[in-house]
């Protein structure tokens, strides 16, 4: 009995779940940025503090310590941080976040393409799914992305 080669990728495909791992630099690069984004829609008591003072402080320091994450990850210029840009514009980050993303992105040019579209295709897990509904990416960033590259505009 003969299969093709084709009939034989849609069957791993089908039993795989079509599914596939990111590059596990990129996991790496990627968990402690999304495990405080995911901490900042978790339901917390905010009634815990006694001034909305005491509130503003707590939320400061974790906007810095999820900022501190992403220049981590931004300021990574091998394709671990390729790939991890690339993922972070599938999912909602905050209009900053995306805003600098996107820049980030563009200005990293031709290479992101290729990521960009593979990602389009097939996400990649990272381990840490699921995620809150308030990271769910709308799709919007990617395509822009490319059309900033290849159209050569940058931030």
């Amino acid at each position: 009995m003969k299969y093709s080669l084709s009939f034989i990728f849609i069957c791993v495909v089908l039993i795989s779940g079509c599914t596939t791992k990111l590059n596990e630099n990129s996991v790496e690069l990627l968990s402690p940025y999304l495990s405080a984004l995911k901490d900042t829609h978790k339901n917390e008591v905010i009634d815990d503090f006694d001034t909305p003072e005491e509130r503003r402080l707590f939320a400061t320091r974790r906007t810095e310590e999820r900022l501190k994450r992403l220049n981590t990850i931004l300021n990574d210029k091998t394709s671990a941080g390729d790939e991890a840009i690339a993922y972070l514009l599938f999912l909602y980050t905050g209009e900053y976040s995306g805003s600098v993303l996107s820049c980030e992105a563009a200005q990293r040019g031709d290479r992101m393409i290729p990521i960009i579209r593979r990602y389009q295709r097939l996400i990649p897990k990272t381990g840490l799914e699921p995620y809150p509904d308030a990271m769910q990416g709308s799709g919007v960033l990617p395509s822009r992305v490319l059309r900033y590259i290849q159209s050569g505009e940058t931030c």
